[in-house]
């Protein structure tokens, strides 16, 4: 018999398998990791233009990335894929027992890509690819400009094919939920509605109370920090929590994000930096360490096919918010790591406990940036996306109203006053891309990882005191071993379930964020 496995993985734990003695299984195995091979390539070229590439180059970049999107659509939807598929399954359905979870996830996921690649033409791969492009350059012009009327027309244009892609798949379903499932497979926008609405419910009282309640001094998290300085405390912290720069890199980008180009060996983050707060380029560090820690902790035995990444977006956002939220602003983590910061700007946090530098951390502090916002309002910057996106693809707002919606939303939600696009509608990154869908997942992200954090204190009741002593390893292991090795073999509920016992439960997440910030702010 034929396997590829994971020669690594110990006798406590249940081995990641694929049985390839199976003739159509192989065909379709050695298919799907020519496709993976080739998605790793368009990674690269996405992840070059957003680091390192020159903006004058993008006018040849925009086709080359065309091109080779259309080739993986091409191959995915070609008559031999589909008849791997087809034998693979029928395989499946005459021996179940004799194939593995791994095989039967291949060929879900691999069923997925095909039914998805036959509904969709080619040419509007092409066509989705050349907007995109367009619709990003723009963002970046407009938004260093100011002036979303510069990134209208094609933002218009993007959201247009993305309602052409939800007609091609599903033409019979809510658009809106065609897109969402693309990214959180396995839980239904009517689930993730209702856990949006819950969290709303909660958080908009408790910040009524936080603002009647004394505020906490965070002046000391401003000042002027060296470039270098926010950069050498970004990649310590990074080693701290074990990212391991042996297989991957830090660099800047306009939006911080984490790209993998091959797990678990080629996993590269971005940050950005701010000047004038080195946090704003700390913790996006540390989320997007949490995100590469998911790819490179995946089993190799998943490596350059379609189950070697995150199952779900939602769940990859647990596992960065976890590190940026659950350890990077808790005291326990910074009484073992904050020697690191006053090493690095011992003006003015030499002086300042780290009590206080964590409680700063932790403020409660309404405002434009989804990116730079507290624990408790981050919601509700994702409510107001995943409100204006349904709406766009409803056809219910145009994109020209874009705008004076976006900053309504703010005013109503957040009771901030946007002061331009730039900090306003044009801040993410996401809809140049055609994401629509996507950001309903950052809230799903962190309602899996407080649910996840309530099974770990389970297991390490003594958690705290092993993070003060500046133990972060127990805790990747455990996130390897129960979420990250699995790759997309089971979808996020269905993990969900395997590791905590149930489905996505929001209220993990409401008697987390009520316990910890009547705590600080020390309401009754």
């Amino acid at each position: 018999m034929t396997t590829v496995t994971n020669q690594t993985t110990t006798q406590t734990q249940e081995a990641i398998t694929f049985t390839l003695a199976d003739a159509a299984l192989k065909t379709l195995f050695d298919l799907t990791r020519e496709i993976t091979d080739l998605s790793a390539a368009a990674s690269l070229q996405s992840w070059d233009q957003q680091t390192q590439m020159a903006m004058g180059s993008n006018v040849v970049r925009a086709p080359q990335m065309a091109t080779l999107r259309a080739v993986i659509h091409e191959r995915q939807a070609a008559p031999a894929f589909g008849q791997a598929v087809e034998a693979a399954e029928r395989a499946i359905a005459a021996t179940p027992e004799g194939f593995t979870v791994a095989d039967q996830a291949l060929v879900r996921e691999a069923r997925r890509g095909y039914d998805h690649a036959m509904r969709v033409p080619t040419s509007f791969v092409r066509d989705f690819s050349d907007a995109t492009s367009v619709a990003w350059e723009a963002w970046m012009r407009a938004k260093a400009a100011k002036d979303f009327s510069q990134f209208a027309d094609p933002l218009a244009r993007v959201v247009e094919l993305c309602r052409q892609r939800a007609q091609y798949l599903d033409p019979a379903a809510d658009p809106y939920a065609v897109l969402f499932d693309l990214y959180e497979p396995g839980l239904t926008l009517a689930e993730c509605s209702a856990a949006l609405a819950r969290v709303r419910e909660v958080t908009v009282p408790l910040l009524q109370r936080i603002r009647a309640a004394a505020p906490i001094d965070t002046s000391p998290l401003h000042g002027d920090f060296a470039d270098a300085g926010e950069m050498q405390l970004s990649r310590e912290m990074l080693e701290a929590i074990g990212y391991q720069f042996a297989n991957g890199r830090l660099d800047l980008s306009a939006h911080p994000f984490t790209q993998s180009l091959g797990s678990p060996y080629d996993v590269r983050v971005t940050t950005r930096l701010d000047r004038h707060n080195m946090v704003r380029a700390l913790l996006p560090a540390m989320h997007e360490g949490g995100h590469a820690l998911y790819e490179l902790g995946i089993d190799p035995a998943l490596m350059r096919t379609p189950l070697g990444h995150g199952t779900s977006l939602g769940i990859h956002e647990s596992q960065s918010r976890f590190w940026e939220n659950m350890v990077g602003r808790a005291e326990p983590f910074w009484q073992a790591q904050y020697h690191h910061v006053q090493a690095v700007f011992p003006q003015p946090f030499k002086s300042l406990p780290v009590a206080d530098f964590v409680r700063a951390l932790n403020a409660v502090n309404p405002d434009f940036i989804r990116v730079e916002a507290d624990e408790l309002t981050y919601n509700l910057h994702i409510i107001i996306r995943f409100e204006l996106e349904q709406a766009l693809i409803h056809g219910e707002l145009a994109v020209k109203d874009l705008p004076a919606a976006w900053n309504q939303k703010y005013h109503d939600y957040l009771g901030v006053d946007v002061t331009d696009d730039a900090v306003g509608v044009m801040q993410d990154i996401h809809w140049s891309h055609g994401s629509f869908g996507y950001f309903s997942t950052y809230s799903l992200g962190n309602l899996f990882a407080a649910q996840f954090t309530a099974t770990m204190r389970q297991t390490f009741p003594d958690m705290d005191a092993r993070l003060a002593q500046g133990e972060t390893s127990f805790l990747r292991e455990w996130q390897r071993e129960n979420i990250h090795r699995w790759g997309k073999i089971f979808r996020s509920n269905d993990l969900s379930r395997r590791v905590t016992g149930e489905p996505l439960n929001p209220e993990h997440f409401v008697r987390y964020v009520t316990a910890k910030f009547e705590r600080l702010y020390g309401l009754s």
